[in-house]
């Protein structure tokens, strides 16, 4: 269902992106704020630029007022053909409930978009900014609390994927699963046998070590200095 919203949002955009909509929607935001100096601009999603979607939605809820009045000085307009024009949008036009969400959703987003805006600096490591990271975006979704079963089941989506992926950066049984490791006996790898194989077979009891392995393991031995 939130694939279906999003799909419905960006056709919603596709169509106040057209010129003489978007004058319509610039009037609209000029009507509600008096004095206005630039209206907001819709923001197009685009699939090669990060974070896009999200910039796009937070635009359209940023707009749901002028959108509001845009529609209905449309839908109330003298003219018929102006009137039978405004169905296309009235079909893409999000709810209340739907609206709330996306700012429920724009809420949980919120902090990877200020992650990958920080990690993106050029003129300071990053590296070592990982760990804390992680650790602060693990925390906002845990404390993330509304009541939209929806939202939740979005925020316990990313949450599950990111600790299946990065780990939990709060596990302290890190250094003693290493021990543990370090302490099992020297194992007779076969000619043509795979490390991977064992990883695989063993990464419920080494969990973080074994995505350490999948990673490093995995990068094919080279003598080409990078570039």
């Amino acid at each position: 269902e939130i694939d279906r919203l999003i799909s419905k949002c960006k056709s919603l955009i596709s169509i106040l992106s057209k010129e003489k909509k978007w004058k319509q929607l610039c009037e609209a935001q000029l009507q509600i704020t008096p004095g206005l100096k630039e209206p907001l601009d819709i923001i197009k999603d685009v699939d090669t630029r990060w974070n896009f979607t999200f910039y796009s939605i937070e635009c359209l809820v940023s707009l749901k007022p002028a959108i509001i009045q845009l529609y209905s000085t449309l839908n109330n307009h003298t003219v018929r053909e102006i009137r039978r024009g405004v169905k296309t949008m009235s079909s893409f036009l999000s709810s209340e409930d739907e609206f709330e969400l996306l700012n429920e959703l724009i809420v949980i987003l919120s902090p990877f978009n200020e992650a990958m805006q920080f990690l993106s600096g050029s003129e300071y490591p990053t590296l070592g900014f990982m760990t804390p990271m992680l650790e602060e975006l693990t925390h906002r979704l845990r404390q993330f609390t509304r009541q939209s079963y929806k939202a939740i089941l979005v925020k316990d989506m990313i949450l599950n994927n990111l600790v299946e992926h990065w780990g939990d950066p709060k596990s302290t049984n890190v250094p003693d699963k290493f021990d543990q490791y370090c302490e099992i006996p020297e194992i007779s790898l076969e000619e043509e046998s795979c490390p991977l194989i064992w990883w695989h077979q063993n990464k419920t009891l080494f969990p973080t070590l074994a995505i350490l392995a999948r990673r490093y393991l995995a990068v094919p031995a080279s003598f080409v200095p990078s570039e």
